[in-house]
């Protein structure tokens, strides 16, 4: 959104003159690749820590899901693996018996072959029961909602107690070291305004509290309800002064000489 523009224009003792224009710009800090957390498992919510705002660490719990049923389902799957392993062992047992019996000719070829066929099948029974395994170990980790990034909540959306289903949005996570403003410009500034450009920003209440970015990138396209084009720049942000959906400010300077 545009707010304004000046002209100052000054003349040299030679009659030539320089043309300042100020273009005055207003925008909202935006998240530059939010982080959006969803539940892996269903279940019921059994304590939700994380609170919008907050810092979080890599790997700090957020909230958890009961775990009884996951827990013994790693717990059938393990016996399933045993039972599994059990049976392995005996079919390789037998098949290793009928070998040689086979060398001694007391044993025909088809039924070396049908001991086989078990033994290599209750290899596989063993292999699925591993899998098997794996993904309740799994399933029961993922009880456990961790933070995968260093930043801030910036969204949640449940509360302890609540059901969610596998997919179901939890928390949506940022890291605002770095972020990006957004602004908008009408179709008469776009020729004053270039990639590179320097800009100096400023929250409102704060004017002289000015940081200084770079244009990154200006849109191609005009936005739907505005009808302006967004400018886009990054500026750092270690002490997190310019949080999420805050109003910023931006004052550019572009020049001309003209001559008598």
């Amino acid at each position: 959104m545009k707010i304004g523009k000046s002209l100052l224009v000054a003349t040299a003792l030679s009659g030539v003159s320089i043309q300042i224009s100020a273009l005055e710009l207003l925008g909202q800090v935006q998240l530059i690749d939010p982080v959006h957390l969803v539940s892996q498992v269903s279940g019921v919510l059994e304590k939700v820590d994380g609170q919008v705002g907050d810092s979080v660490k890599s790997g700090s719990k957020l909230t958890t899901i009961q775990a009884f049923d996951y827990e013994l389902a790693v717990k059938k799957q393990a016996a399933n693996l045993a039972l599994a392993k059990a049976d392995m062992t005996i079919k390789q047992s037998i098949y290793q018996r009928y070998q040689t019996l086979k060398k001694k000719k007391s044993l025909s070829q088809n039924e070396l072959d049908v001991a086989k066929a078990d033994m290599d099948s209750a290899r596989a029974t063993v292999e699925l029961a591993r899998i098997q395994l794996a993904e309740a170990k799994n399933s029961l980790e993922d009880t456990v909602v961790v933070s995968t990034i260093d930043g801030i909540i910036t969204q949640r959306h449940v509360e302890s107690g609540a059901w969610v289903e596998r997919g179901t949005p939890l928390f949506q996570l940022a890291n605002i070291d770095t972020v990006r403003i957004r602004f908008f410009a009408s179709q008469y500034d776009l020729d004053e305004l270039h990639i590179g450009m320097p800009v100096e920003l400023w929250l409102e209440g704060s004017r002289d509290e000015k940081v200084t970015a770079r244009i990154e990138r200006i849109g191609i396209q005009p936005d739907d309800q505005s009808k302006s084009y967004p400018v886009f720049v990054s500026i750092d942000n270690i002490n997190h002064v310019y949080r999420p959906g805050m109003t910023v400010y931006a004052s550019t300077q572009s020049s001309s000489v003209k001559g008598e």
